[in-house]
C-alpha cells in the first residue's frame, strides 16, 4: 500500500481488501504507534494475540 499515492492505511481498508478478518493472521511492521493502533483495532474486532506478529520499525 502506496502512502504516498492512496493515505494511510487502516484497518476499514484492509478488511475491504480481504474480508472476513476471522482466520487470518496479521504481520504488522511500522513505527510502534502504528502497530498499537492497528493491534487495538484488531483486538476490537475479536482477533486473538496469536494472529498478530509484528516488527517495530523506524527510520533513525
Amino acid at each position: 500500500h502506496c502512502s504516498a499515492e492512496k493515505g494511510h492505511i487502516n484497518l476499514d481498508l484492509v478488511e475491504k481488501e480481504v474480508g472476513d478478518l476471522n482466520n487470518k493472521k496479521f504481520f504488522i511492521c511500522g513505527p510502534m504507534k502504528m502497530i498499537e493502533s492497528f493491534k487495538t483495532d484488531l483486538k476490537k474486532k475479536g482477533i486473538k494475540n496469536r494472529n498478530i506478529m509484528i516488527e517495530d520499525f523506524n527510520f533513525k
